[in-house]
């Protein structure tokens, strides 16, 4: 198992998530085409941002030892367990318009 640690450097994550979404992603690549002037400055002040928000909302994060990976993750909402936003019927396993238990 990789060596993995929390971490709140905004510029660390923005750095690691930028390297991992800039070539392949197709929603980054939808927002920011390549070729878009300032696409990189762009990319990273949108990552930082996105990063500062999650995390000075009570999200948290992780990074693997040699920098490799990161993962940022939603603050966790009351009664949820895995911090989910949706309680769509298909979440909890129901198809939409059935009855409830």
């Amino acid at each position: 198992m990789p060596d993995v640690r929390p971490c709140h450097g905004i510029e660390l994550l923005g750095d690691i998530l930028a390297g991992a979404f800039r070539a392949t992603d197709p929603v980054i690549a939808r927002k920011f085409p390549p070729g878009m002037p300032e696409r990189e400055r762009r990319l990273r002040g949108f990552l930082d941002t996105w990063v500062a928000f999650m995390l000075g909302r009570g999200g948290s994060s992780i990074v693997t030892g040699d920098h490799n990976g990161a993962m940022v993750r939603e603050p966790a909402r009351r009664g949820t367990p895995s911090g989910s936003s949706t309680t769509s019927p298909r979440r909890r396993g129901r198809r939409p318009g059935a009855a409830a238990d």
